[in-house]
């Protein structure tokens, strides 16, 4: 356990450096993969009883990062010991269904006469967030099929369920809240009789900002798991532990055509334009198209599209490119380019360009943009070079490499001594 901690600390330093990125990053983060697959197997080996944890989120606002309503998850919930949790054991039912639809790749969406987003093969309903396999967010599938987690879906009504409560609170070792932190307030305080901790993993810089102090929340570990690189997190008195989201790569690429070798591809894609970054995109498209490329603005929020396009147009294209002015988590667009080996311009704040891509992929400005671009298809083996160190870093994603609730507590003991970050 020394070895992989003092290999965390040095990623959490570099993770925070603000220099330029280096290959130093991506050495770490293949050390990180192998300690961590090491490390799982010595634990079946000593049969070693695994901890228990739940991803919660708040159901009041029908946030779209989650579960969505529908029929047959409020019947799975309602018919459960709890009345309030999703068992991963349905849920691990639910992904065995994607991984088999290898013949057929991803259920098409289409609207129904309430103008609402449904999959045609699929019975749960899922609203118009298309970021979701099977109506659940893939930014949680690995964490979920590495912790074999259930999923808890609270709201205030259910304060007064005692059965809830109990379930909470006797079940779990560890309860990751994920993206609003105010429900907390309703949520069933810790039992004296049963040690937990509880962390949160903020999803977009406002619910940093909406959240304020870590002090006003007790009973949280206050290291919160910062999945984008936030640099507001010490700014509201946050510790933070790096930990970027992770996928199952391998029943990902098997449901999806994999582009192994698009070096005569000459299609680039790029998120629609949006009001902050139209004149920017649109330097961009004319560059490209001055060195005979051929741009395609595709729907990077799935809002118009369904996720099979989506990912076909990414496995497609021969690179991809992400403006500067664009919302944080659109960094999951590079995650699913390296998922199929394509190449990712983007900043270099972009947590998922510092694990999964080349330096020289990343950029500030428009013209050190073209320059690089030009220089990748104009030198010979020079594509070729930045689509293997992305299809090779693609594992560094994989929900194998993600730290056991073991190791993750040792992870944010490391960071921070408070008792609530121990069980």
């Amino acid at each position: 356990m020394s070895s992989y901690l003092s290999l965390y600390m040095s990623l959490k330093e570099l993770w925070n450096d603000d220099s330029q990125a280096s290959p130093s990053w991506q050495h770490l983060f293949d050390e990180w993969a192998t300690l961590e697959i090491q490390a799982d197997n010595n634990d079946k080996i000593n049969n070693k009883k695994p901890l228990r944890a739940a991803l919660v989120q708040d159901d009041s606002r029908h946030h779209p990062s989650g579960l969505r309503p529908g029929p047959q998850r409020d019947s799975v919930i309602s018919s459960s010991s709890s009345g309030c949790h999703l068992p991963f054991s349905y849920i691990d039912k639910w992904w065995a269904w994607f991984k088999n639809m290898k013949t057929n790749g991803y259920a098409d969406t289409i609207r129904n006469k309430n103008n609402d987003y449904h999959q045609t093969d699929n019975p749960w309903i899922c609203g118009r967030n298309m970021k979701s396999w099977n109506c659940l967010n893939k930014i949680y599938v690995g964490f979920i099929l590495k912790w074999q987690a259930d999923y808890v879906v609270w709201s205030s009504s259910l304060q007064s369920n005692s059965r809830c409560s109990s379930h909470i609170n006797e079940n779990y070792d560890v309860l990751l809240f994920i993206d609003r932190l105010e429900y907390q307030n309703s949520f069933p305080k810790k039992s004296p009789k049963h040690n937990q901790v509880r962390i949160w993993m903020p999803i977009e810089p406002p619910t940093v900002i909406g959240v304020g102090l870590k002090d006003e929340f007790p009973g949280i570990c206050p290291v919160a798991v910062n999945s984008h690189l936030f640099p507001t997190m010490p700014l509201f008195g946050w510790d933070d532990l790096p930990l970027h989201f992770r996928y199952d790569v391998e029943a990902f690429t098997a449901n999806f055509k994999v582009a192994t070798n698009n070096k005569g591809n000459n299609v680039v894609w790029l998120p629609e334009p949006q009001v902050e970054n139209k004149r920017q995109t649109k330097e961009i498209v004319v560059a490209l198209k001055q060195m005979s490329l051929k741009p395609v603005l595709g729907d990077g929020g799935h809002q118009r599209t369904t996720l099979k396009n989506y990912f076909d147009a990414i496995a497609h294209a021969k690179f991809v490119i992400l403006p500067n002015l664009i919302r944080h988590s659109s960094g999951q667009i590079i995650a699913d380019a390296s998922m199929f080996g394509v190449p990712a311009f983007a900043r270099k704040e972009r947590c998922f360009s510092r694990v999964t891509q080349h330096p020289s992929l990343i950029w500030n400005k428009t013209t050190l943009l073209v320059q690089a671009i030009h220089e990748m298809v104009s030198t010979p083996g020079r594509f070729e070079e930045m689509q293997a160190f992305s299809f090779r870093s693609r594992w560094n994603l994989d929900y194998r490499t993600t730290p056991s609730l073991d190791r993750l507590l040792a992870l944010l003991q490391a960071v921070s001594p408070h008792p609530n970050c121990r069980l």
